[in-house]
């Protein structure tokens, strides 16, 4: 196999092993890719390299992407035009600790809802919750139907006590808060309340 010295240009003779060819036979794209890599043969170790720094730094870009889009997911409190007359200030309690974040204009966002993923994931829990049933507005939603729920435990939901577990209500606390809730909003008496402020 011909040798030739590795930072020189390797010269038609030593790329093709023929002595019988004239220069301007050589293939250009070989002296062109010598001319680039300033080195022949190309470094293979080198291009990996190369690649795998590539690869390294779009996946950190994507990473700082995603974490930074959360700053962009909307985060609001609107204003409170209306307030339930609870029927006792246990049941106003516990209903902060437990449902206010998802069920009121007086959600605390915490550090975590300003990170993507994350941050869609609150803001869609919050959305969707208010949606339902919202305490800070006269036309509640589906107010009688909160101590069912907190019977059965879908209220407050698993994925919230993940990183809730002050949130978290004991069999004996599901009871007392379930029934403190229906005398709250329960249908006759959420429809009676509802009638008498429309009145």
């Amino acid at each position: 196999m011909p040798t030739y010295r590795h930072n020189d240009p390797p010269s038609c003779h030593q790329v093709t092993g023929r002595k019988d060819i004239w220069p301007h036979q050589c293939s250009l794209s070989l002296q062109t890719r010598y001319n680039k890599d300033h080195a022949w043969p190309p470094n293979t170790h080198d291009i990996e390299e190369t690649m795998n720094r590539k690869l390294i730094v779009g996946f950190m870009l994507t990473i700082a992407a995603t974490l930074v889009s959360g700053f962009f997911v909307p985060r609001t409190n609107p204003p409170i035009s209306y307030t339930p007359k609870w029927d006792t200030e246990e049941t106003r309690l516990q209903f902060i600790a437990s449902c206010a974040d998802c069920h009121s204009h007086e959600t605390k966002w915490p550090w975590y809802s300003y990170i993507g993923p994350s941050a869609f994931l609150v803001w869609s829990n919050v959305e969707e919750g208010r949606e339902h049933f919202n305490i800070s507005v006269r036309k509640m939603g589906e107010a009688d139907d909160a101590g069912e729920e907190v019977l059965e435990g879908s209220m407050p939901p698993k994925d919230y006590l993940l990183l809730h577990r002050d949130a978290g209500l004991a069999e004996s606390q599901k009871k007392a808060f379930a029934k403190g809730l229906t005398a709250t909003f329960g249908k006759e008496s959420y429809r009676k309340k509802s009638k008498k402020h429309d009145d």
